[in-house]
């Protein structure tokens, strides 16, 4: 890419380097005066116009035709290097195969021929008892918009050919700038000389191995298909009786097990519909907010019981642990007595009111869960009634 003129910021660069472009003489004829507003969006657009400013003289366009023979019959000094020669033929080559399907675009708009067939991913389903209006419609709106994207491709294309011609006037001029100088009267020939050689060389060479084809667009079938279902392809076809679903698998088989309950009151039970409810929009949203109240009271009160009994534990544990204390000091006191080995009937007492206080705290636990099964053991027909 060609260096870019050094500004205090990139968006003065780009103003500044536009304001020159458009006072460069004869730019109106170059494709890139239209897309000049997109140089700081675009890349392609700004090393084209970044080019011109930098030289105005030679302007990305093929040479003139009236004087081609005198321009190829100059004798230059120095000649390119084979690296450059390399650059040059390969922009040419692109140039003209770019040209090639430019043309064809044209041709091809003019004669309303669609080159391709828009694709449409859309999944219809039941496509194959659509009315045939439909895929007439869907036929028409594929052929235009085949079209306009040809158009736009063409015109597109005029840039890209732009930059080929400034890809290669870049290269000749970084070469010769090596070789010769630039305040040489012979500077501006050397240049003119190579590009024009450049581009014949190219166009000779090009069709020689490129695959061109000289079409006829009077004959030429448009490409865009025409989409019909199978039994509508056939002149014989007729209208499908029933239609194909995958979801029905399930019902099916319940039909042919005998087990389908087809009938009102099954319908009325599956839909949960209450003679009762006049307003179903309103029921729906009260019950809903009626479950959700009770859901966070059952939480709340969960959570409030295990803080209470995590205090009564934490309290008990404070009274044992003081039970103990208090039995150290008592063991402190009297060392001198001989060990006696603790009374069992006060062990078993010891025992047995720990076991009634687990079975206690184990029986309010399971009133809690029974209690909230109770609550909650059918909550889905809760949910299916507030959805009525």
């Amino acid at each position: 890419m060609c260096p870019k003129t050094q500004h205090s910021t990139k968006e003065e660069s780009h103003i500044d380097v536009a304001s020159r472009f458009i006072i460069i003489p004869n730019i109106e004829e170059l494709e890139i005066t239209k897309y000049v507003k997109h140089i700081d969006s675009d890349p392609i657009v700004s090393e084209i116009v970044h080019f011109i400013v930098e030289n105005p003289t030679f302007l990305p366009i093929a040479p003139d035709l009236k004087s081609m023979n005198k321009t190829l019959s100059f004798h230059p000094k120095v000649n390119l290097d084979n690296d450059t020669l390399k650059i040059c033929m390969s922009n040419m080559f692109s140039y003209f195969e770019v040209c090639y399907f430019q043309n064809n675009l044209i041709k091809a708009c003019e004669h309303d021929i669609a080159l391709f067939s828009p694709t449409v991913g859309l999944h219809i389903p039941q496509f194959n008892v659509l009315a045939e209006f439909y895929f007439t419609r869907v036929t028409g709106i594929k052929q235009s918009m085949a079209l306009q994207i040809q158009k736009i491709t063409s015109e597109t294309i005029k840039i890209q050919t732009e930059l080929f011609f400034c890809r290669t006037l870049k290269a000749i001029i970084d070469d010769l700038s090596k070789k010769i100088s630039t305040r040489d009267q012979i500077w501006e020939q050397h240049i003119n000389h190579f590009l024009t050689v450049s581009y014949c060389k190219g166009k000779v060479e090009v069709f020689s191995v490129f695959p061109a084809k000289d079409i006829d667009w009077k004959t030429k079938q448009s490409k865009v298909r025409h989409t019909l279902p199978y039994w509508r392809k056939d002149n014989n076809g007729n209208t499908p009786e029933q239609t194909n679903n995958r979801f029905t698998q399930g019902i099916f088989r319940q039909i042919d097990q005998g087990i389908l309950e087809f009938n009102g009151p099954s319908v009325q039970k599956g839909l949960h519909i209450s003679k009762t409810q006049s307003k179903e929009p309103e029921i729906q949203f009260s019950k809903i907010g009626h479950i959700n109240h009770n859901r966070k009271s059952e939480t709340m009160g969960n959570q409030s019981q295990r803080h209470s009994s995590h205090t009564k534990t934490k309290t008990s544990n404070k009274h044992h642990n003081a039970h103990h204390k208090t039995r150290r000091n008592h063991n402190t006191q009297h060392k001198s007595k001989p060990h006696q080995p603790p009374n069992q009937n006060q062990n078993n007492s010891f025992k047995t009111n720990a076991l009634a206080s687990h079975n206690h705290s184990q029986s309010s636990n399971n009133k809690k869960n029974i209690k909230s099964k109770a609550s909650f053991e059918n909550p889905k027909s809760l949910v299916g009634k507030a959805f009525t």
